[in-house]
C-alpha cells in the first residue's frame, strides 16, 4: 500500500516525464505491477481495513441499555453478561467497549441573578512576583465584585493572611460607599474554618466579627464549586489577562497605584459583556441606593499575637526582628499587625517589612549610620558586670585566629538594639 504522495509521484512521472511502469518502479523502488495498478486508478484511496466480527457484538445493545439505566462498572456488566447471556469472551473486551459506549456526564449550570445590593463576591488571585530589595516576593490580588452592577475593587498584597483579607474587604466597602446584604467567599481558612458536606459552615471568628460590625451576612460557596462565585472569578481572570499581561511592576506600591488607575479608567467604565452596560453607571443608577450605610467607626482588622522579647531587646514577628526599649527585654509583649505596620504594647510602631532573605548580616554591610550607633554604644565604666552582661549579651570567645566574626556581629547588634532610640535607621 502506497501513500498519497507516492501516488502523485507516479502520476507525474507517467504524464509529465513519459516514463513507463518499469522505469517508474525502478525510480521509486516499487514493483511494476503495483505501478500499473495505480496508473489505472483515477484517484488515491486509503486501504480499507477488513471488518472482523467480535465476540462482544451480539451483546452491544444490551450493554448500552444497562449503561443508560444505571452507571454500572465494567466488572458488573461482565458479570451480568456471563450470568444472563452466557458470555464467554474476556473481561478486557467488555471493558474496552464500556469505555467507548458509556455516556459522558454532562454538568448543567444555572445562571445566578442578584438584586441590587444583595451580594458581593470576594476572592484572591496570584499575579506572579514583585521585586522587594535584593529578592522578590509573591504578588497576590484581592478582588471584590458587586454581583448586580459588576463594579470591581482590587488591591495587591504580599500575602493572603487574615489581616490582609479583612483589610481588603474593609477597603472595598469604603470604596463602594455602602454595605451589601451578604458577602460570598470561598472556603479559604481566613474566612471558613470548617464546611461539612451537609452544608454546615463554621466561619472564622474574626470574619464573623467583621460581618457583625458592618451588618452583612457571610456566605460560603460549596467546596470545589467556583461557579457559585463566577462574577469574581471572571474578575480575577480579567485582571490577569488585561492588567497584568505585559506588565512588570517594580514595587507593591507602584502595582497598587497602577491598578487603581486601571479600575477607574478601564475596568469599571467598559461595556460589560453580560449586562451590556458600564459597571459604574449601573452602580450609580441602581445599586448604590440599595446598599446599607457604613458604620461611623471602621473595623479593626489587625491581628494580635503574643511574643517574648529576647535579651537583645528584639521581638521576632513574621520573619523579622523589631527593636523595643531596654526595659522590655525578656518580657512577654502583645504585637498587633496590619498589612502596613507592626505595633507592640510598648507604644512603638514600625512599618511592616517582608521577611529577610538571610538572618546573618556581615559587619562590612552594616550602613554607616548603624555603625555609628554601634560605636557610640560603649558601656560606662561604673556599670556593674551583671548589667553589662545583660545588655551586651554573651562575651565573644577568642580563638587561635582572633575574634569570631559571628560573635562580633551578635555583640554589635545587641549594642545597637540597646540604644535603639539613638539610631537614625531602624534595627531589623
Amino acid at each position: 500500500m502506497i501513500n498519497e504522495e507516492t501516488y502523485w509521484q507516479i502520476r507525474r512521472l507517467s504524464e509529465v516525464h513519459k516514463l513507463n511502469s518499469v522505469q517508474i518502479a525502478d525510480q521509486l523502488g516499487l514493483s511494476a505491477p503495483t505501478v500499473r495498478r495505480w496508473l489505472k486508478s483515477d484517484r488515491w484511496e486509503k486501504r480499507r481495513q477488513p471488518s472482523r466480527s467480535s465476540i462482544i457484538e451480539p451483546h452491544e445493545e444490551r450493554i448500552r441499555k444497562l449503561l443508560n439505566e444505571h452507571p454500572y462498572t465494567a466488572v458488573q456488566i461482565f458479570q451480568i453478561l456471563q450470568k444472563d447471556e452466557g458470555y464467554r469472551g474476556s473481561y478486557s473486551q467488555v471493558r474496552r467497549f464500556v469505555n467507548r459506549a458509556r455516556p459522558s456526564p454532562v454538568t448543567a449550570y444555572m445562571r445566578l441573578k442578584f438584586r441590587p445590593g444583595e451580594a458581593m463576591q470576594v476572592d484572591f488571585g496570584k499575579c506572579g512576583t514583585v521585586p522587594c530589595g535584593n529578592t522578590s516576593r509573591r504578588l497576590s490580588v484581592l478582588v471584590v465584585t458587586l454581583c448586580y452592577s459588576r463594579l470591581m475593587y482590587a488591591e495587591f498584597f504580599h500575602y493572603e493572611r487574615l489581616e490582609h483579607f479583612l483589610t481588603g474587604i474593609r477597603h472595598a466597602l469604603e470604596y463602594f460607599g455602602g454595605v451589601p446584604e451578604k458577602v460570598v467567599v470561598d472556603n479559604c481558612k481566613t474566612a471558613v474554618l470548617h464546611h461539612s458536606r451537609h452544608g454546615g459552615v463554621q466561619f472564622h471568628p474574626r470574619f464573623s466579627e467583621l460581618a457583625a460590625h458592618y451588618g452583612f451576612s457571610p456566605a460560603a460557596c460549596t467546596p470545589r464549586s467556583p461557579q457559585e462565585k463566577g462574577q469574581v472569578e471572571n474578575g480575577v481572570k480579567y485582571i490577569k489577562s488585561n492588567f497584568m499581561a505585559g506588565r512588570r511592576p517594580s514595587s507593591l506600591q507602584q502595582a497598587d497605584s497602577d491598578l487603581r488607575r486601571w479600575l477607574e479608567q478601564t475596568a469599571n467604565v467598559r461595556t460589560h459583556g453580560t449586562t451590556r452596560e458600564q459597571p459604574l453607571e449601573r452602580f450609580r443608577r441602581e445599586e448604590q441606593p440599595a446598599l446599607g450605610s457604613l458604620p461611623f467607626k471602621p473595623a479593626d482588622c489587625a491581628v494580635t499575637e503574643h511574643h517574648r522579647a529576647d535579651k537583645c531587646c528584639r521581638v521576632s514577628f513574621d520573619g523579622n526582628r523589631y527593636s523595643v526599649p531596654e526595659k522590655y527585654a525578656r518580657k512577654q509583649l502583645t504585637v498587633r499587625a496590619t498589612p502596613e505596620k507592626v505595633c507592640s504594647t510598648t507604644g512603638k510602631c514600625s512599618p511592616r517589612s517582608t521577611p529577610a532573605a538571610t538572618s546573618a548580616t556581615p559587619r562590612s554591610s552594616i550602613p554607616s549610620t548603624r555603625r555609628i550607633c554601634v560605636a557610640s554604644a560603649v558601656a560606662p565604666a561604673n556599670r556593674t558586670s551583671s548589667t553589662t552582661s545583660s545588655r551586651w549579651g554573651p562575651r565573644p570567645k577568642r580563638s587561635g585566629t582572633g575574634w569570631k566574626p559571628d560573635s562580633l556581629i551578635r555583640a554589635a547588634t545587641c549594642a545597637a538594639s540597646w540604644h535603639w532610640s539613638r539610631c537614625t535607621v531602624p534595627i531589623p
